[in-house]
């Protein structure tokens, strides 16, 4: 604990569906609190009880999924009071409303910290709000204020970007995360759909008719959002480390990566998108 005269500006703080590197997470100290994952009965606090390989072998096996529940309000209440020993304020940062109700919790119990609590949507998730959260970070490491860290998070989430394939559609379907990719749902045709994440809803981007064909396109219209800028990327996956190792590397040699990262789903997200799913998620750098 930090003596109350060496405390730092802002603290970071985010919920589990953030998919960023552990020693990122470390390195910047940004705080997570977990979502919870119902399964047969119990419950798991996502990232904390099960590791990211288990979970998914799991998923692959059990033909009973299971469902997510939002952060406990004690566990915002406790992380709030924790990194108010810290620091003078807090930065809350969040999925949409449109994928989780989590933020009206984060919001509710921002009263009742003991320090200034911003709560803030990103209009993003998984490794978007991972890129987001890391920009704030850094900020706040810089030792910026709470106004300028905000503006920093807010500018971030309007230049993310993020594409994603799946091998099936019937966990998001379940998952009521669908948005217009519902109306590929019981299609009998073969198809493989491009999903891109936009305000905080699901839209369909390309419907191509294999999975190599669904990538060069991901590329293709990730490249007409990007351009030659440079950008940090984060490309993802869910047990298909090969096929994500082998599209960093075709994305390291197509565009200006100024930093890259390559990393499975948490749990939390991975319910919702299932084994073998696989994007990309960017962040334009200021010009």
């Amino acid at each position: 604990m930090q003596p109350q005269d060496h405390k730092q500006k802002v603290g970071i703080v985010t919920d589990s569906s953030v998919c960023l590197a552990r020693s990122l997470v470390q390195e910047y100290d940004i705080h997570i609190i977990p979502f919870q994952l119902l399964w047969d009965g119990e419950v798991y606090l996502d990232g904390e009880d099960m590791t990211r390989p288990e979970f998914f072998q799991r998923l692959s096996q059990d033909g009973d999924p299971p469902t997510t529940a939002q952060p406990l309000p004690e566990s915002f209440a406790e992380m709030y009071e924790k990194v108010a020993q810290e620091a003078e304020s807090i930065l809350s940062l969040h999925i949409p409303e449109s994928l989780s109700t989590t933020i009206q919790v984060a919001r509710l119990m921002a009263r009742e910290a003991s320090v200034p609590v911003h709560v803030m949507s990103t209009g993003t998730a998984g490794p978007g709000l991972g890129l987001v959260a890391l920009a704030a970070a850094r900020a706040a490491k810089a030792g910026a204020s709470l106004r300028q860290i905000s503006a920093v998070a807010k500018a971030c989430s309007q230049r993310v970007g993020l594409y994603i394939v799946m091998e099936t559609l019937k966990y998001l379907n379940r998952g009521g995360r669908i948005g217009q990719a519902a109306a590929l749902v019981g299609t009998r045709l073969s198809i493989q759909p491009v999903l891109q994440l936009k305000e905080g809803r699901i839209h369909v981007t390309a419907v191509v008719r294999n999975r190599e064909r669904a990538k060069e396109r991901m590329l293709d219209e990730m490249e007409r959002r990007v351009g030659s800028c440079a950008i940090s990327t984060v490309i993802f996956h869910a047990i298909a480390l090969d096929e994500a190792q082998e599209l960093a590397q075709q994305i390291r040699q197509r565009f200006q990566c100024i930093e890259s990262w390559t990393m499975e789903f948490t749990p939390v997200v991975g319910v919702h998108t299932g084994p073998g799913s696989l994007g990309v998620a960017f962040c334009l750098q200021d010009a």
